[in-house]
Order: structure tokens, then sequence, then C-alpha cells
């Protein structure tokens, strides 16, 4: 059997999750991805010979992380998918800690060091100098672009198009499904599509995926709608205490934009936690405090209160809005690359991807 994963020999770091089968089993999925057929009980033998190349190849000497940081699902499904008994046993000899993307403080004891952090931090701030923070004329009160259906972003529509408040948002939903029921792209006048973009909604070429666009100069508020919002979903073991973060609300802080932000409770409390600030003074962010249902009627109803805003006092409180949004914007590029484990502080090193070959 062949396989490569990344070492970081510096720091003595090897990074489990960068694992990727070449032969004789091969797979589009990552190793993080609990669907991967490496982890089908047919096929235990072959991961645990992985496994024994890897740990007696490296020995106690490095420490080994299987990081999931994009993810806030892993340990639920990889506990029903037999990996962490499996990483149970080589932890007994070897330093073995799991990294994921749920940054609460909540975690469910596996018998395994598990740690929250989210990799998305910085990631847009080269583009911090497209979007200083001065005076903007703002051309519509709010921008929502989003690609994958979800409960809370298909509740958020039904809002914003019962209301009459879509023709006041640079609004996008699921831009590359033509044939779904709800489809809009700023292309056919309403909102942009977020994977097949025009070269002119770009800057300096980036993809709008992961880096602002035009947009969001044009537009006062950013309606983030992220991954999760519900508490059962996606499952984890403490549901109401799971917090995740992506590129969407990263986004904002290059940007310059201030933000309602339509994810995980608590997750404002844990922004400010690390240094950020949010936008209390200006509107209610008790919301950030409730559960569910009840979490996206407070939201609604500081949408409506926004909406009925001149865009004239939307510039001026943009401009009362700078210190605030300056704050973030500069920590977000010191955190790039920044990683939290185990109380300190380290370089984020992706590491150099070697072959290793199971006689």
């Amino acid at each position: 059997m062949k396989f490569r994963l990344a070492i970081d020999s510096q720091s003595k770091k090897i990074r489990l999750s960068t694992i990727k089968l070449i032969s004789p089993i091969k797979t589009n999925l990552l190793f993080t991805h609990p669907n991967n057929i490496i982890y089908k009980k047919e096929n235990r033998a072959h991961l645990y010979n992985i496994f024994d190349v890897i740990f007696n190849h490296f020995g106690s000497s490095y420490k080994f992380i299987f990081d999931m940081q994009k993810e806030i699902f892993g340990v639920t499904q990889f506990k029903k998918n037999g990996l962490i008994d499996i990483l149970l046993e080589y932890s007994k000899n070897n330093n073995i800690s799991i990294l994921d993307g749920n940054v609460s403080d909540t975690k469910t004891d596996i018998g395994i060091p598990h740690n929250g952090h989210c990799i998305f931090w910085g990631g847009s701030s080269i583009l911090n100098k497209e979007f200083q923070i001065t005076k903007r004329e703002f051309g519509r009160h709010f921008i929502c672009l989003q690609i994958q259906p979800k409960k809370q972003r298909q509740e958020l529509y039904y809002y914003l198009y019962e209301n009459n408040l879509l023709y006041k948002t640079f609004y996008t939903y699921a831009g590359n499904k033509p044939t779904y029921k709800i489809h809009y792209t700023l292309n056919d006048g309403t909102n942009i599509n977020t994977t097949e973009e025009r070269d002119n909604d770009k800057i300096d070429g980036k993809s709008i995926m992961y880096y602002p666009n035009f947009y969001f100069k044009n537009a006062f508020c950013y309606l983030i709608t992220e991954s999760s919002f519900y508490e059962n979903f996606p499952p984890v073991e403490h549901g109401s205490d799971k917090i995740f973060f992506t590129e969407k609300t990263e986004k904002a802080f290059t940007a310059g934009i201030p933000f309602i932000l339509i994810g995980n409770r608590y997750s404002l409390r844990y922004l400010r936690k690390i240094g950020f600030k949010t936008f209390d003074r200006w509107w209610d962010e008790s919301y950030d405090n409730e559960v569910d249902e009840m979490r996206m009627i407070k939201i609604q109803k500081i949408i409506s209160e926004i909406s009925t805003w001149s865009l004239k006092k939307c510039s001026n409180v943009y401009q009362e809005m700078w210190p605030v949004l300056k704050n973030n914007q500069e920590l977000n590029s010191k955190l790039k690359y920044k990683q939290t484990y185990n109380g300190k502080q380290y370089e984020y090193n992706e590491g150099e991807f070697i072959n290793l070959e199971l006689v």
C-alpha cells in the first residue's frame, strides 16, 4: 500500500489528516471525511497498516495531530466509524491529539486531548488595502452571499422575500444550482454566483468563495449565514455548545463591514473573547444568547429595523463604526496562521508531503 502525508519536521509534528491513499485504494474524499473508503470495516486492516507504518517510522519523538479544523461534526462521526477507538489504541505509546473547528470550551472526554480552532482567520487579509475603512456611500442595506442550501438560509430567504427586502440586498442563493427552487445570482440582477464569478466581480483575481468582492463596499451590513446554526445540526456531542466559524465570517473583517451573525449561539461572545468587536452599540445583539428559533426571530427583528434606515443614515452610522471595524481588520491580519493548541500559540505550517510505502 502506498500513501502520502504532510510532515512538519521543524516542529516535529505530523498531521494525520493529510494522509492520502495512493494505492491500491483510491478516493477523492479527504482523510478527515468520515465517509472515506478507508473507514469501511472491510478496509480496517489497511487502516491499521497505515498507522503501523507511521507510528513505527516516526516513533515517540513526533506529535501526531488529527486535524479536521474545517469540520465541526468530526468527533461524533469518527466515534461511529471506529477511528477514535483506533487512535486510542495508538495513543498509549504516542503523543496523539485531535484538533477540530469547534471552538467551544465544552468538549466530550474521548480519552484523547481534543481542542478547537478556526483556521480561517486572516485568510483574506491580503486584500485589506482594497477595503480601506473610510467614508462609504451605499447602494443597498445588506449583502448576503450563499451557495449551499441550509435550513437557516432558507428561513432567511423567505423572511426577506415576504417582507420585500430582497431589493435592499445583494443576494445569492444556490447560485451554482440553476434548477434549485431558490436560485439567485447577481448575474441576473439580484446577486452573484459564488462559484462561476465574472472577472469584474473579483479583486486581484481572488475567488469570491474565500475573498470579499466589490459588492462588500456597496452594502452597509453583511448578513452572515454561517454553516452551522441549529443545535442539532451538524450533530456533535454537546449541540448547544458548538461554535463554528468559516471564511464567511472572516471576510467581514477584511471587508470592513458590520455584520449580523446567523450562526451558533454564543458566537459573538467568542469573537469578543478573542479580541474582535461587535455592534451592540447600534443594535440589539442579545440574539447571541438565544436558542434556535428565538435567535432567528431576534435576528429578523434587527434586519427589519435596519431596513427602515435611509442609506444616508447607514453611511453616517458606518462612520461611527470605524474604530470597531479597524480593530477587527487589524486583529484578523495578526491572527493569520496563528494556531492555539493546548493553551499555546504556534505558527501554522502545512508541512512537506512525503510518500510512504507499506512493504
